[in-house]
């Protein structure tokens, strides 16, 4: 435990074995106060029993006359939520708190979220493994020393590629301003870190919404109702959704039964003339009316598929056209779609296939990072990201889609697919044609002469980082440029789609082979795909991972993994 108060150690000797008991049972006189203290007692993060994630505890002794210890009041504290009320994370600035001796309390290279299970394997890691610019030093000591400063320098910069697994991270030098003081009463010292240039503030302009139909469509019943996947469902009218990010209290919101009075008291907020609630963060009413206004849009597209369409914002707002209902611990942030388009910015991403969190179906997305731009910039410069806009595809639909407009798709002397920029497989043929797994399959476990030729190019580039967690070396591959290689075995030609993450591939046959999908339509869904994964999916025979030297941080050879998914930042 850490407190203000500072007390020399001391040292018991047992002179006789007789003496033992006594001599044991005064060992901590020594630390105890024995007068009253209104100085708050901070516990180092510990995982919290109730569900908080790596938490901290603040307690003080209760006395009652005349100074008669009655017990011990403590609140437990999310670090997720202090450093929430202080900086918003993001992409290009963020917050770490260590204490007196460097110990990392808090870093967004560590994950937010812990078990209970997690707790004898929670690393306890010196900040300089993590803050390994060699500028980052100065920093460091000062605030060892307890000191408070301000101090900026050009570092190279590490943020997610999608999923830290299979795409990696990416690296930027970019000019950073350290800013950190110490905490007071506790031995504690918070550092935030930000880009230059992306310090700006905004205000909500207060409004309502028309129209709000919360997701729990089993309890309101103000629009029709429908079928689908087996689930209840609503063509009529878009749904919106909360993640604990939206709430003052999530603990609460996550652990308490939603009722038709709950309901009934988010609808009366959100479209209702009061100001403030004591229920929903600040903003969040103004974000469900933006929203609306997309809703507006998605209603006079008709489509005879009604595929899914949505946009998730970083405050924990989320709509959806047609309306579901989803689990209330369902976060659209850490869904693929979402991970991908914040980062990669301004690109247009499709993401690999993946289970859809609310039904039975293999789908894909098709994702754009929303971006608010500052005053005086262009729409395609810097700005902050405010949520993801994305429509679900499904593998047959996608397939229709790609034989409408490559033409040289339907020949059976060639075969086409469609790759992300980490070498994974959007689409393939064989997605359609076999019952295989489909997600997280790279190119190499299907096009294998093509990805060889691609190494030897230069064109698929192998990259690693270090986890600070397992202490392993994990590698990613990354896929760039056009190839044209039609004198190869097989002659193929790979072209990147400008302003996305994908490549469009097409391979000549060797023989004739036999139609794939003559069933598919616009309206077919591809349902009962497996989704067992490959134990070994990393490709050319070479395992995904590798133990880690130690130090190997610190010699600059290999950046750290991103343990979690920026959902909102600065992009440029």
């Amino acid at each position: 435990m850490f407190r203000s108060l500072r007390q020399s150690g001391g040292f018991t000797r047992v002179k006789s074995v007789r003496n033992l008991r006594h001599d044991l049972g005064t060992y901590y006189n020594l630390f105890s106060d024995r007068g009253r203290s209104d100085t708050p007692i901070v516990t180092s993060p510990f995982v919290s029993r109730t569900g908080l994630g790596l938490s901290i505890a603040v307690s003080l002794p209760v006395f009652s006359p005349p100074e008669e210890l009655r017990g011990v009041v403590a609140i437990g504290l999310s670090m997720d939520e202090l450093i929430a009320n202080i900086v918003r994370q993001g992409q290009w600035h963020y917050a770490f708190v260590i204490d007196g001796r460097g110990w990392t309390l808090y870093h967004p290279l560590l994950p937010s979220r812990f078990t209970e299970s997690d707790e004898g394997d929670r690393p306890l890691l010196d900040i300089a493994d993590l803050e390994t610019a060699k500028e980052a030093k100065r920093v460091i000591d000062s605030m060892k020393r307890g000191g408070s400063g301000r101090y900026h320098f050009l570092r190279e910069l590490v943020t997610s590629g999608g999923d830290p697994r299979h795409d990696g991270v990416l690296t930027s030098m970019v000019v950073t301003t350290y800013v950190w003081r110490p905490t007071l009463d506790v031995h504690f010292t918070l550092c935030i870190v930000f880009t230059n240039d992306n310090r700006q503030t905004w205000s909500y302009t207060s409004a309502v919404s028309r129209h709000f139909v919360y997701h729990r469509l089993d309890l309101v019943h103000q629009v029709p109702l429908c079928e689908y996947d087996n689930g209840i469902s609503t063509t009529a009218s878009s749904v919106v959704k909360f993640t604990e990010a939206a709430f003052k209290d999530p603990y609460h919101y996550l652990n308490q039964p939603e009722g038709v009075a709950t309901v009934a008291r988010y609808e009366k907020y959100m479209c209702g003339a009061n100001v403030t609630s004591r229920v929903f963060k600040k903003g969040v009413r103004e974000m469900v009316a933006e929203t609306e206004k997309i809703e507006d849009f998605w209603l006079e597209v008709d489509h005879p598929a009604q595929l899914p369409r949505y946009v998730g914002m970083y405050n924990g707002v989320f709509r959806q056209f047609p309306g579901n209902v989803f689990g209330k611990s369902y976060d659209h942030t850490t869904r693929p779609w979402y991970e991908k388009a914040i980062a990669h910015g301004n690109s247009i991403i499709l993401t690999t296939p993946y289970r859809s969190a609310y039904s039975s179906q293999i789908v894909l997305s098709l994702a754009k990072t929303l971006v608010r731009t500052r005053v005086g910039k262009s729409r395609q410069g810097h700005g902050m990201a405010m949520g993801v806009m994305g429509i679900d595809l499904t593998l047959c639909h996608l397939h229709t889609l790609i034989q409408e407009m490559f033409p040289l798709c339907t020949d059976v002397q060639y075969r086409c697919f469609i790759v992300d920029s980490s070498g994974y497989l959007v689409y393939h043929e064989h997605f359609i044609s076999r019952d295989e797994d489909v997600e997280y399959v790279h190119i190499a476990h299907k096009e294998a002469d093509v990805a060889h030729d691609l190494v030897r190019a230069g064109r698929l580039t192998r990259h690693g980082c270090v986890s600070l967690l397992d202490k392993r070396l994990y590698y990613t591959w990354k896929l760039s440029g056009a190839v044209h290689n039609l004198a190869g075995t097989p002659p193929y030609q790979l072209t990147p789609v400008w302003g996305s993450n994908v490549f469009v591939g097409v391979v000549a046959n060797d023989a004739r082979r036999t139609t794939v999908c003559s069933s598919c339509t616009r309206q077919a869904s591809v349902r009962r795909q497996t989704t067992v994964r490959c134990k070994n999916p990393h490709p050319f025979g070479k395992k995904p991972e590798e133990n880690c030297p130690r130090g190997l941080l610190k010699k600059g050879t290999f950046t750290s993994c991103t343990a979690r998914t920026d959902t909102a930042g600065e992009l440029s």
